[in-house]
């Protein structure tokens, strides 16, 4: 919509008010500073009150959006507002914790209630350098006076995920409460948001997986008992990932492919690694990282395990959290990328990455046949999700890293509705 018009942005953002469309809105706007400035340009004033007043997921994603679109006109970047000191003591006289409810699974997906997804957001943002469990006394506490949610409407519309932003705003509200010059720099914010805001990406908002052609044959066609195998299943997938539907003159370099039956949840999980010392055959180890999201490719970094650090990974496969499926990033590119290869992503289009003026690599999203499943989630469909780079740019790679090895993991997960 604001492709066709661009005075539909401002319409958009005075006229959607729920806290659920407000956040979309937000996040969409992060490729809108970039494709669409004038449109941003509308609602600045807006933005910088959001930034100065908003709640803390507020605060962050609108800085986001600021700093892209002052990149874009080439203007100084907004600084996140810091207080001299802190607004609150951002803790309670009380040794109460998080009260700690397992997940529930549903295959490969995990569910939570906002109890474990604060504590799972506390547990993200250490892994960014914070430590923020002294405020878990504040945080159960505000969780607790909080009545529970009631979903109206038939189940499929989806009340697992959708549900009241009550862990952000409390998490949230007790972090703000404790922002102070003397402890939190203006070259921390890249990390906090990464560690703070879930995965769902503005890019990948806007781009849903594409149909995969007919000739790509997918393992489980239907959710019926005549289901393959998991072995015939993991060799179909990293088939489809390594030739299904690549383009001529690309290679895939890491790719993500799920599948499912009437009882399981696949996924497989291809990359390539350097040798090491070449002596050591170890079994596959998925490398992973948390936080999805692109704006830190050109606000911060990725932050990458120490255990991947020392050695060439081609992809780092996402964790963290999300509240709707296929609108985030699966797959990172590691450091080696831009600080071993001098590779930059393209600012008008986060699923293209250039190595001066030569397009070297591209994320790649495609669907297999969508089933319809009446007594499950919806997103369980068959998808594939990839970085593909240029022959030439894979032998780059290699000349620049050593010899590569073809590496998968695959599991199975099983399911029950």
């Amino acid at each position: 919509l604001v492709a066709l018009d661009q005075a539909a942005e401002p319409l958009l953002f005075e006229r959607l008010e729920s806290p659920w469309a407000r956040r979309w809105l937000l996040i969409a706007a992060e490729s809108w500073a970039t494709l669409h400035p004038d449109a941003i340009r509308e609602i600045h004033d807006e933005l910088v009150e959001i930034l100065r007043t908003g709640q803390f997921e507020q605060k962050l994603q609108s800085w986001i959006v600021l700093c892209r679109y002052s990149d874009t006109i080439c203007a100084k970047r907004p600084r996140f507002p810091i207080p001299a000191t802190a607004a609150g003591s951002g803790s309670q006289p009380t040794s109460e914790g998080i009260l700690e409810i397992p997940p529930v699974h549903f295959g490969r997906h995990e569910l939570v209630d906002r109890n474990a997804a604060a504590v799972s957001k506390l547990s993200r943002l250490s892994y960014f350098g914070f430590n923020f469990r002294p405020l878990s006394g504040i945080i159960a506490s505000k969780l607790t006076s909080i009545a529970g949610a009631t979903h109206q409407g038939p189940h499929r519309r989806n009340p697992f995920t959708c549900t009241p932003l009550d862990s952000e705003k409390v998490v949230g509200d007790a972090i703000d409460s404790i922002l102070a010059a003397d402890w939190l720099d203006e070259q921390l914010i890249p990390l906090l948001a990464q560690g703070f805001l879930s995965n769902e990406d503005a890019w990948l908002q806007r781009c849903p997986p594409r149909p995969a052609s007919a000739r790509i044959e997918w393992p489980n066609r239907e959710y019926g008992t005549n289901s393959i195998g998991p072995e015939a299943t993991r060799d179909a997938l990293v088939e489809i990932a390594m030739n299904g539907d690549v383009p001529k003159g690309w290679i895939t370099i890491a790719a993500k492919v799920v599948d499912y039956s009437w009882k399981e949840d696949f996924a497989a999980y291809v990359w390539w690694e350097d040798l090491g010392d070449g002596l050591t055959i170890r079994a596959p180890s998925v490398p992973m990282c948390l936080g999805g999201r692109s704006f830190a490719w050109w606000l911060g970094k990725v932050v990458q395990p120490t255990t991947t650090e020392d050695q060439f990974v081609s992809g780092l496969f996402v964790g963290g959290t999300q509240r709707l499926c296929n609108c985030g990033f699966e797959i990172q590119p590691p450091s080696s990328w831009y600080e071993g290869m001098g590779w930059r992503p393209d600012p008008n289009d986060a699923l293209r990455w250039y190595s001066g003026p030569i397009w070297v690599a591209q994320y790649d999203r495609m669907h297999g046949p969508l089933r319809n499943n009446p007594h499950g989630p919806s997103y369980r469909q068959p998808v594939c999700e990839r970085w593909l780079v240029t022959q030439h740019a894979f032998l780059e790679l290699k000349a620049r890293f050593g010899e590569l090895r073809h590496r998968v993991d695959f599991k199975s997960h099983p399911f029950e509705d």
